[in-house]
């Protein structure tokens, strides 16, 4: 674990093997995530979306576009018109 202080501005300087084990530098956006317990967790957003490849298992049932428009509308009709 690295502690940081925050300076007057609210800035903070992440220590150069935090950012090495993020894979992030001068310019790169990182993302701080809120989670219910309060507690928050600083994430790197460098990762490029083909590295989500494979991760998911393939669609069993293929909808399309105009299905699930059509299916939206229809939702958001019934839940105004309660």
């Amino acid at each position: 674990m690295s502690n940081v202080t925050m300076a007057s501005k609210g800035k903070i300087a992440i220590p150069v093997k935090v950012c090495n084990n993020l894979k992030v530098g001068a310019g790169d956006q990182v993302e701080l995530v809120l989670f219910s317990s309060g507690r928050h967790e600083l994430l790197a957003s460098n990762s490029q979306a083909s590295a989500l490849k494979g991760m998911l298992r393939p669609a069993k049932n293929v909808v399309s576009i105009e299905s699930m428009n059509a299916s939206t509308i229809n939702d958001s009709i019934y839940f105004y018109n309660i």
